[in-house]
């Protein structure tokens, strides 16, 4: 049996598990928090490949929400990377979508990081450590009382980009997810020479959270366009606050 300390917290969904140092683990600060609308700027970067890296949950603010919005991230190549909003679409008369705008809305938003490379606050505080020495907790990096939990996750493929559902609960307002798998696209070419327009987004409706992923391929006059729907093409992970 391997020694170490363990932390169990009690809410009203039950008891849980806050820490436990025997083990290896992961745990992450929120280091930021709040609402924006368009562009959310709070820390550099939300490319999570490795350690240090911050991650950014998105869920819509309920004074703005629609449930037949869909939210996405503008990735056209002279946007900002953290430019979220949601879609409206225009096609021709073939049925090509020829144009895309990422309309302004109010977005609650969380940037979460590991702890072990989060910013520590100056001060005391309790520092715990797990089996590698990575940090597990630091009450020196705690910038709020609320506490952020991942709730759901999907594996890579899971989910259907036809609407499929990441998450069904009435609490579903309430839930934050994972902003990496979200970006759109859209390039109509000259002469009449076709179009391409591909999106993720996701929909907060009816109880549940819905993945879209999208790809028209306009070929350009009466030849219409081709439209495919794919499965996530990264894990997507679902959080709250507790």
């Amino acid at each position: 049996m391997a020694y170490g300390i363990q932390i169990f917290g009690s809410d009203t969904g039950g008891s849980y598990t806050v820490g436990d140092t025997s083990q290896s683990g992961v745990n992450f600060a929120v280091s930021a928090a709040g609402t924006a609308t368009g562009l959310i700027t709070n820390v550099q970067n939300d490319t999570a490949t490795g350690k240090g890296y911050n991650y950014l949950f998105v869920r819509p603010n309920s004074s703005a929400h629609n449930s037949q919005y869909q939210y996405t991230r503008e990735a056209n190549i002279a946007s900002q990377r953290a430019y979220f909003g949601y879609s409206t679409t225009g096609t021709n008369s073939y049925g090509a979508v020829t144009s895309h705008t990422v309309n302004n809305v109010a977005m609650d938003y969380l940037w979460v990081k590991d702890m072990t490379h989060s910013s520590t606050n100056t001060g005391y505080g309790i520092e715990l450590k797990d089996v590698n020495g990575e940090t597990y907790f630091d009450t020196r990096k705690a910038v709020s009382n609320n506490s952020f939990e991942l709730t759901n996750y999907a594996e890579t493929g899971t989910v259907s980009g036809n609407f499929g559902t990441i998450y069904s609960g009435s609490d579903y307002l309430s839930k934050y997810v994972d902003s990496r798998p979200l970006f759109s696209y859209q390039r109509e070419f000259p002469g009449n020479q076709g179009s391409i327009f591909f999106m993720t987004a996701y929909r907060w409706i009816n109880n549940t959270i819905q993945f879209y992923y999208v790809v028209d391929i306009g070929t350009g006059g009466p030849y219409g366009n081709t439209t495919n729907t794919y499965s996530n093409p990264k894990a997507i992970w679902v959080g709250e606050i507790r």
